[in-house]
């Protein structure tokens, strides 16, 4: 015997949803199983992410040393040139030339020499003013001479 088509589709939609009631268990299995695959995957990827971390801190911590012993070290040159710097500059002040005269067996310094000779020229009663021509050179050209001799005729003489 046949069956008549409306038992034939009720029997179809039994079916039906006998199939949809299994898909909805199979897919909230699967969504199940998917969760914990993925917690799973999760705590792998955390833990390597953590192992990822430590090892940059390990790292870090190792160019902070190697920072701070180059810092050190640079600091350490700077210091020995700039100490090089300061000696090179107080030699450098401390060379000056001394200059010596030697007449009849006697040895002085020239700068001494000068300041006695101003000294007595002044206690003499010339004028201090009067040791800047004495400061001037010997050895003038023509033209020079001229000028130096008519700077003093007007210094000797001043106009009224």
């Amino acid at each position: 015997m046949q069956k008549r088509p409306v038992e034939k589709a009720a029997e179809v939609k039994a079916a039906v949803k006998a199939t949809e009631t299994k898909a909805v268990v199979k897919a909230e299995e699967v969504k199940a199983e998917a969760k914990e695959v993925v917690a799973k995957k999760a705590e792998t990827v955390v833990k390597k992410a953590e192992e990822t971390v430590k090892k940059a801190e390990e790292t870090a911590k190792k160019a902070e040393t190697t920072v701070k012993a180059a810092a050190k070290t640079t600091a350490k040159k700077a210091t020995k040139k700039a100490a090089a710097k300061k000696t090179t500059k107080v030699e450098k002040k401390e060379l000056v030339p001394e200059v010596f005269v030697q007449f009849d067996g006697n040895e002085d310094v020239v700068a001494n020499v000068i300041e006695r000779a101003k000294e007595a020229f002044t206690a003499d009663g010339h004028r201090a003013a009067a040791e800047q021509r004495l400061a001037e050179p010997a050895c003038r050209s023509p033209q020079d001479r001229q000028g130096a001799e008519h700077d003093r005729q007007h210094l000797a003489h001043p106009r009224e």
